[in-house]
C-alpha cells in the first residue's frame, strides 16, 4: 500500500513538475496517515487499554 502511494505521488509530481509545494504537502499528508495507521495497529492493545482507562475514570467521576 505504501509503495503504491509513493509511486502515485511520484507520478503526480512528474506530471506537474512545477508544483513542488503541492507534492510536498501530499507527501507529508501521506506520511502522517501511514504513521498514524501503523502506530494504531502496532500499539493497539495499549490504545484500547488507555481508552478503557479513560472511560473508567470518566464513569467513575459521575
Amino acid at each position: 500500500m505504501g509503495k503504491v502511494l509513493v509511486i502515485l505521488l511520484l507520478l503526480q509530481v512528474s506530471s506537474s513538475g512545477s508544483d513542488m509545494k503541492k507534492y510536498y504537502i501530499d507527501l507529508m499528508r501521506a506520511t502522517a496517515t501511514i504513521l498514524m495507521v501503523a502506530f494504531v495497529f502496532w500499539d493497539l492493545n495499549h490504545f484500547s487499554y488507555v481508552r478503557k482507562g479513560l472511560a473508567n475514570s470518566f464513569f467513575g467521576k459521575n
